[in-house]
């Protein structure tokens, strides 16, 4: 169990902007908009509080990007910089 535990712990960056990406595209093709524009404030606030981690300034920009409505190409950027938080994660 430790093994998976820490596979969780290295990837945590990418299981959550995954997940809440999902999510939040899920939400917003049944048509809740608003609560799927939501869902990352919400992570980010459930972040902070269990681990007191905040997000990036470039997170910040990433959604502030996305709340306007611009293309899948958002998705793709945070996917890379989810994977570049990782990597980091796992070297520190």
């Amino acid at each position: 169990m430790g093994d998976i535990a820490n596979k969780i712990d290295n990837h945590q960056n990418a299981i959550l902007v995954s997940n809440s990406t999902i999510v939040s595209i899920g939400l917003t093709k049944a048509g809740y908009k608003v609560d799927g524009i939501l869902v990352t404030p919400s992570v980010w606030i459930l972040s902070y509080s269990v681990q007191g981690n905040t997000p990036d300034k470039i997170d910040i920009g990433l959604y502030e990007v996305g709340f306007f409505s611009v293309t899948s190409s958002v998705v793709a950027i945070g996917g890379v910089r989810t994977i570049v938080d990782d990597d980091i994660d796992t070297k520190l």
